[in-house]
């Protein structure tokens, strides 16, 4: 079975230093299309607090930034790849070697998952391509594990699309289609249209000339601003347009409770009784997932606190005005990606622990009421 060295995009760009802005020649096979810098900075306050989960993310942020500030965000193109369902793989044959990293959004973690088909080691992947394949001469991707979660399009996909976007290239067909209607929905909202070309996935392996992919925006948690901030006020437009939404609300707790995957996921075991905290506080109680597109962003536009457990649903703060407040419901994880949210549309964020009853992430969580309804006076204070 031939053997594949896993190399990191990421590592590649930084000892490639600083490159000026256009197309780059990096090494054999790799170039890129350098738009801007990543580039982010946590204020302080948009931390609600310094102390309990909120110092820890705090802390969190001071250890993941420095390796990706500075790094060279665009579009990066591969020569002669091999890419591999369900979601892109990239594999350089002839160089032997398998491309992974934050930029691309094919973490280690991705590369650890069990659903690939291959076999892996710490630093090889072990993998056979058959000697038959088909092939293309251009395909864009956007396409890595995640591709049919509500907050990976909010986070990743969709500034993939908008730098797509803003490339001057002419129409590339798009490796893959989008799982579901919404997210093929949010794609047409960033860029109309930008799936009519999409390439068919129904191949095991498929043989391109040329790959361009687009680098995310969301690297470790970690957002870089101006693709996010361009990709959501453009998202917002789009979901403006036509018809009457409905109403909005101030104040939104963001349930998962009847959510049709909740018993794989994440649980709150005392889900209910912590939403009958919110209720009795004034929040408005939803589930987005029983709402259009058009809907949510309606709800949510006018929202000064938005609350829930940690998930794709509280995302929808990116319609929301800066200076709203977001309380997350832990789960188990100091998920910094709500912070990086906030950040970026200069929002706040507060953090409400739980305690876990069991030993696995997807294990029942349960809050100490007592400290929610804490959290909820220090949301509300001063709105």
């Amino acid at each position: 079975m031939p053997q594949f060295e896993i190399r990191s995009v990421d590592d590649v760009l930084r000892r490639a230093g600083a490159l000026a802005d256009g197309a780059v020649h990096v090494e054999d096979g790799l170039r890129v299309f350098k738009q801007n810098t990543f580039s982010f900075a946590l204020d302080p306050s948009t931390l609600l607090t310094q102390d309990g989960l909120d110092g820890r993310v705090a802390a969190k942020f001071a250890k993941v930034l420095p390796p990706l500030n500075g790094l060279a965000n665009g579009v990066i193109e591969f020569r002669d790849v091999v890419i591999k369902a369900p979601f892109g793989l990239i594999l350089d044959e002839a160089r032997g070697i398998c491309w992974r990293g934050l930029l691309i959004n094919w973490s280690n973690l991705g590369l650890r998952s069990k659903t690939w088909h291959f076999e892996r080691s710490e630093d090889n992947l072990d993998i056979d391509i058959p000697p038959a394949i088909d092939q293309t001469g251009e395909m864009a991707m956007i396409a890595a594990p995640g591709y049919s979660i509500y907050g990976h399009w909010i986070i990743d996909f969709l500034p993939r699309i908008m730098r797509m976007a803003e490339l001057p290239e002419g129409p590339i067909p798009f490796y893959r289609q989008p799982e579901k209607q919404w997210s093929l929905d949010l794609a047409n909202g960033v860029s109309p249209g930008c799936f009519d070309q999409a390439f068919p996935a129904d191949a095991d392996f498929i043989r391109v000339k040329r790959l361009l992919v687009p680098t995310t925006s969301s690297a470790g948690g970690v957002l870089e601003s101006h693709a996010s901030r361009r990709t959501w006020s453009q998202l917002g437009r789009a979901l403006a347009q036509g018809a009457d939404a409905g109403p909005g609300a101030r104040l939104v707790y963001v349930s998962r409770r009847n959510w049709s995957k909740q018993r794989e996921h994440r649980q709150l075991a005392n889900a209910e009784a912590v939403e009958s905290l919110f209720e009795q506080r004034g929040f408005k109680l939803v589930s987005p997932e029983t709402l259009s597109l058009q809907e949510q962003r309606a709800l949510f536009s006018g929202a000064r606190c938005i609350a829930g457990e940690d998930g794709s649903g509280l995302h929808n703060c990116i319609f929301a005005a800066p200076g709203a407040r977001i309380g997350v419901v832990a789960m188990g994880r100091t998920n910094i990606i709500h912070t990086s949210i906030a950040n970026v549309l200069g929002q706040s964020v507060h953090y409400i622990e739980t305690e876990m009853r069991g030993r696995r992430i997807n294990a029942a969580y349960r809050a100490d009421l007592a400290e929610v309804d804490n959290s909820i006076t220090r949301l509300l204070d001063g709105l």
